[in-house]
């Protein structure tokens, strides 16, 4: 490993993490080097290694930037979170959740986590750590405490997120990833209409 700089360089994070969901993306997490990523970044290995010691801090910070432009929008809902009732907050999760995985960024580390997880168990941990457990814990807390309140009936609330997350992520992952010409006539916003106007009546004990 190359020695830190005595001098920190000039903040360069936002470049090097571009370049490493590029380098990821096109030759593979396990194929791409340390030193073509700094090549890509401008950077000196030096200087990319003062911001992150390895490969995986390389990954696990990509994640976590990825994280951050999803919950504060939840965030934004503070201490109400818990209160709104699930016509509110759901549908404005999902949405936010489309735009989430429709992002470039988003779709490359997806790419990534697709072709190389079952593989490579660090990046499956990275991608659980950072993001999906974060989110599922959240989300799955709500679910829980609307059904203590009455509002949504007694199903594992997991199942409950499933069952409203599903078809989006499977939509995405067919449509947009795997690209299926098939599907390409599919527009996002109809299927989250359909979610919202089956699956979740279906799931509320009265209509609101």
């Amino acid at each position: 490993m190359s020695p830190r700089p005595k001098n920190p360089p000039p903040d360069r994070r936002s470049e090097i993490l571009a370049a490493a969901l590029d380098a990821f993306a096109a030759k593979g997490y396990t194929a791409a080097t340390n030193a073509e990523i700094a090549r890509a970044a401008g950077v000196t290995a030096a200087a990319l290694y003062y911001y992150f010691p390895s490969k995986a801090d390389l990954f696990r910070a990509a994640v976590s930037e990825r994280k951050e432009q999803i919950m504060p929008t939840v965030a934004n809902l503070k201490e109400q979170f818990f209160t709104l009732p699930p016509s509110t907050v759901l549908p404005l999760l999902i949405t936010r959740f489309k735009q989430f995985l429709l992002e470039d960024r988003t779709q490359q580390l997806l790419r990534i986590v697709l072709a190389e997880g079952p593989r490579n168990p660090e990046i499956t941990q990275i991608w659980s750590e950072q993001a999906v457990g974060p989110g599922i814990q959240l989300l799955t807390a709500y679910l829980q405490h609307q059904v203590e309140l009455g509002q949504l009936k007694p199903i594992n609330p997991k199942v409950m997120l499933l069952l409203l997350q599903g078809p989006l992520i499977a939509a995405v992952v067919l449509k947009n990833l795997v690209a299926v010409p098939e599907l390409a006539e599919v527009q996002l916003d109809d299927l989250l209409q359909a979610t919202m106007n089956l699956i979740l009546p279906a799931l509320q004990t009265t209509k609101e």
